[in-house]
């Protein structure tokens, strides 16, 4: 949970607001190791959205943001790979490489209408080497951080609950969880 899935919950919450519960199935089956190699999770977020997603270190896939991206040389590069896709009532979105899947502006939502797929422009940029950029220009006294230590602290509480939820295999209520911990 705290080497790969931590990155995953975090951007969902930056994505789609705070988690308000967490369910997950947890495994170190594949690789027997003390740490988790396996998740399935399934959140529900305060503004009632609900999302899921699997992690695996022990899986072989092409929808890893390592094949989708450039980034990390020791990674086979996957061209138009995914992997998330956010989906909504009106389109969905695929990241990394922001193709669009989207009714036209005339066109009711239904399962029988055709969707179009756009890709959203973006820059391309190495996501380590921005990170690196900001880290500097933060220590220089150039730009305040993207990211406060309350921000960090929710993600954290985030990945413990989930954790906990994997364990248990109860649901969490995850700001109940986090107050709990503060109060300790």
């Amino acid at each position: 949970m705290l080497i790969n899935a931590v990155h995953d919950l975090d951007l969902l919450r930056h994505l789609c607001g705070e988690v308000a519960e967490v369910q997950a199935v947890i495994s170190s089956n594949a690789r027997g190791w003390a740490v988790e190699d396996t998740a399935a999770v399934t959140l529900r977020f305060e503004n009632d959205v609900v999302g899921s997603f699997l992690a695996s270190d022990a899986g072989v896939s092409p929808w890893g943001w390592d094949q989708a991206t450039e980034e990390t040389p020791e990674f086979p590069f996957v061209p138009d790979g995914e992997a998330y896709r956010f989906v909504g009532t009106r389109g969905a979105l695929s990241v990394p490489n922001l193709a669009l899947y989207s009714y036209g502006p005339s066109v009711a939502p239904d399962w029988h209408s055709p969707l179009s797929r756009t890709y959203l422009p973006a820059a391309p940029r190495n996501s380590f080497a921005a990170q690196f950029d900001h880290f500097l220009d933060v220590v220089r006294g150039r730009a305040e951080p993207l990211v406060s230590a309350e921000d960090a602290s929710r993600t954290l509480a985030l990945v413990e609950a989930t954790a906990l939820a994997g364990r248990t295999g109860h649901t969490v209520d995850v700001e109940r969880y986090r107050s709990e911990v503060a109060a300790r």
